[in-house]
């Protein structure tokens, strides 16, 4: 499994280290902070069935950066989607907690690498920009079965480092020559089980010096 998540990562490093702009060491750092709220689906087999759970949650960012041309940039990006929950009813997974409900419980701690390309062509006051990343996620789910009678629950978690890709959509507004305010949405696919889905909109500043 190790072998799978770095490989694409050494890749990635391999090519931005490359560029031309990283040669001559003509790169412009930068960092940035987003937050916003995401809205996950974790797909999880229970004796034999699938099961889907829904819920949004905070989501903050961290991320360290450089521009290695006028319109592409490179970063590593720390991200934490908060708990989110949700709970089923009217499950017979052990006949002495009928009637029942089952909740799930999903966070996760994402480390990538992204590739960032931005358009100013329209206007230099609002650049959109594309990005994609890869990395590896690591999520811990929970999943609770409570007997709605007694309030007595048996729960059963697992930790779990998963590899992840995602990609971005959003534009940048510079308030000054070293400032940027950034809003625009993100997808994860983390192979957490059969599938965690996450799509969030976020809000940030990027600073770059």
């Amino acid at each position: 499994m190790k072998t799978k998540i770095l490989s694409p990562l050494c890749v990635f490093a391999v090519c931005a280290v490359s560029s031309p702009a990283f040669a001559q060491g003509e790169l412009t750092p930068y960092f940035s902070l987003r937050a916003g709220v995401a809205s996950g689906s974790a797909e999880v087999d229970i004796v034999g069935y699938k099961e889907t759970f829904k819920d949004s949650a905070f989501t903050g960012s961290l991320a360290v950066g450089a521009r290695i041309s006028p319109i592409s940039r490179v970063e590593f990006e720390y991200t934490h989607i908060g708990s989110a929950q949700d709970t089923k009813y009217g499950y017979v997974i052990i006949p002495s907690f009928d009637p029942a409900k089952l909740t799930g419980d999903f966070k996760s701690n994402t480390f990538m690498a992204n590739v960032y390309f931005d358009m100013p062509y329209w206007s230099d006051k609002v650049v959109p920009y594309i990005g994609a990343g890869m990395g590896f996620s690591a999520v811990q789910g929970k999943l609770t079965l409570t007997n709605l009678l007694t309030n007595t629950s048996v729960s059963d978690s697992e930790d779990k480092v998963s590899f992840t890709f995602g990609g971005a959509l959003g534009l940048s507004i510079p308030l000054n020559h070293n400032l940027a305010f950034d809003a625009g949405f993100r997808y994860l696919r983390i192979f957490y089980e059969d599938g965690f889905n996450i799509v969030s909109g976020t809000i940030g500043l990027r600073y770059q010096f």
